[in-house]
């Protein structure tokens, strides 16, 4: 199944966007393979972990969250995100 969801902060008229700052917003559902000898049946089993992130360009914050992410996606975050001490997701 696949959904897709947005919602509009640059309507300025909106009382919400009055109130708010301007922030851009993502949501990722990731599935991914790998390899596992423990299942014989199908030892392609798939891996899922829900991402969202959010950054305010005008303050430059920027947040990350991984849900029902294990040690392999975080290894997986940890290598392919620079290594600033900001940017590296939490444990």
């Amino acid at each position: 199944m696949t959904a897709f969801r947005h919602e509009d902060y640059l309507d300025r008229s909106s009382s919400i966007a009055s109130d708010s700052p301007l922030r851009i917003q993502h949501c990722f559902n990731l599935i991914s393979v790998k390899h596992d000898k423990v299942h014989d049946e199908w030892p392609w089993p798939l891996r899922q972990t829900a991402v969202h992130h959010s950054f305010e360009p005008k303050s430059g914050r920027a947040t990350w969250m991984s849900l029902k992410g294990n040690t392999e996606i975080a290894s997986r975050l940890n290598k392919s995100i620079p290594a600033h001490p900001q940017l590296r997701p939490s444990t």
